[in-house]
């Protein structure tokens, strides 16, 4: 506060009684001088006094700069990740590196923490209790995606943030605290398309995994399922149910976990000194080959070259468009184009909950087949392929001989029975979403599963299990296969 800018919590002003600068509260201990009368801390107005309340002779403040940490590397030797650097060179030390996660092409390089002494993690966001307080992170939407915190100048020891439009390129992130060590997120990913939504596998710790599935909230953004705003409540962003375990800062009054606001609370709803986030970014897929030698499909790859590798390749699929798909090269003879796949991972109320017209035209994912993440090649690509090839965690595979959609009568499913009765009960099955219903169910099985499927009444093999872990399981939304049992993932495969 200074005598013309009043910012103190006193009714009146501080610095016009004291006649002076100074971080008030109502009014001072250390005081640039003393007020009227003296007041505070001795007899003679005007005097300077201390951090013990003392009036003196002569106070003198001295101050020596920190040395700035200045980057390891060039933004043209950037990496994708520290891990990446680490590899090209095992020598390489802990500090600031110029990374680049999105590759040449999109954004440029910036600047990052890198733990190269752990194996080569990039910090995501930091926070210390030492700098806590009211509106320390109470950040808009926009920055929290687009602008992060100290973004430009990362230095260790100061609250930080990586813009969040990076981290939906993660694929592992290890969170730290002061308090409760460390905890590793598998499978991790952030889906923008869906308000930034934060999934991994499970962890075991139940505190940790209540943030599986959630909306990111900000202050001024409410995507939490409180009937206030948790993120308005504790003034940080976060992925916040009603309201958090896991929480950037605590609320007024220190809630939740622990008696003093503002400061970090981790994992274990437990109030921290401080706490990081570091993360490994997914490798972008290598494509195999040109747009411009789009093949047919992976079968039509692997007959014009027999040495053909697994990976990602550019096909048609006898249709005007290119597009990338994944391609097994090795199993069954080779060949086989992905379809579909499902990972429990990214398992929740809406990961499928796609319309008709998502399922058939659109896809999950069709741009860019990910790794281990949800997809969907387009139902209207399907009868390309004459055999289908299901896999699954918990039950090997199974085969699909004479595999045909009608698109005529609601993509209804055909295949050569397999002995299976599970898998054979949704032959002839229509294609039902949670936008349409054609099962033979009183109600929608697609919206009771949040998924669309070849339902009768409802699925043996469904896309993901219902309310409650209905069926197949115990956990809710959770790929279940042939077998009627939840598995960790399911992957399919047209040939």
């Amino acid at each position: 506060s200074t005598v013309d800018r009043d910012n103190d919590e006193w009714a009146n002003s501080c610095a016009g009684y004291a006649q002076s600068f100074g971080w008030y509260g109502a009014c001072c201990n250390l005081c640039m001088t003393t007020g009227q009368g003296g007041w505070p801390g001795g007899s003679n107005p005007y005097h300077p006094t201390d951090w013990n309340y003392t009036q003196t002779d002569w106070m003198v403040w001295w101050g020596r700069y920190v040395n700035r940490e200045a980057p390891r590397n060039e933004p043209a030797a950037a990496g994708l990740d520290c891990e990446d650097l680490l590899a090209a060179d095992p020598r390489a030390r802990d500090g600031i590196y110029w990374i680049d996660p999105d590759g040449d092409g999109g954004d440029p390089p910036f600047q990052a923490l890198c733990d190269m002494a752990n194996g080569g993690w990039t910090q995501l966001y930091a926070a210390y209790d030492r700098h806590a307080a009211q509106g320390e992170w109470a950040l808009s939407w926009n920055t929290v995606i687009n602008r992060g915190k100290n973004a430009d100048d990362p230095q260790p020891g100061q609250n930080y943030l990586m813009p969040m439009r990076y981290w939906a390129q993660l694929g592992t992130v290890e969170m730290r605290s002061a308090r409760s060590g460390t905890i590793l997120l598998n499978d991790f990913s952030i889906d923008p398309a869906r308000n930034y939504r934060m999934n991994f596998t499970p962890t075991g710790n139940g505190r940790m995994d209540y943030h599986r599935g959630r909306d990111l909230s900000t202050v001024d953004r409410d995507n939490d399922v409180w009937g206030d705003s948790c993120a308005g409540y504790a003034q940080t962003f976060g992925w916040y149910g009603a309201c958090c375990n896991l929480c950037m800062t605590t609320g007024p009054g220190g809630w939740p976990g622990g008696s003093t606001p503002w400061h970090p609370t981790d994992w274990n709803y437990t109030q921290t000194s401080w706490m990081s986030f570091w993360g490994k970014f997914r490798r972008p897929a290598v494509v195999l080959n040109t747009r411009n030698d789009a093949a047919v499909d992976c079968a039509a790859i692997l007959a014009a070259n027999g040495g053909a590798r697994s990976g990602v390749y550019w096909v048609t699929l006898g249709s005007p468009d290119r597009f990338k798909v994944m391609c097994d090269m090795n199993t069954d003879g080779g060949g086989w184009t992905m379809v579909y796949s499902a990972y429990n991972s990214e398992s929740d109320i809406d990961a499928w909950a796609l319309s008709f017209d998502t399922v058939v035209n659109l896809g999950k994912r069709h741009d860019d087949p990910p790794d281990r993440a949800n997809y969907l090649l387009p139902l209207r690509y399907w009868n390309r392929f004459g055999r289908l090839r299901l896999t699954s965690a918990a039950s090997g595979s199974i085969l699909l001989d004479g595999f045909r959609l009608d698109p005529a009568n609601n993509y209804r499913l055909n295949f050569n029975a397999t002995g299976n009765g599970r898998m054979d009960y949704h032959r002839g099955q229509n294609l039902s979403t949670v936008d349409r219903d054609n099962d033979s169910w009183g109600n929608s099985c697609a919206d009771y599963a949040k998924s669309f499927g070849w339902y009768g009444a409802c699925c043996n093999l469904c896309m993901t299990t219902g309310q409650g872990g209905w069926p197949g399981g115990s956990t809710p939304y959770h790929p279940t296969d042939w077998n009627y049992t939840q598995t960790t993932w399911m992957v399919w495969w047209g040939r």
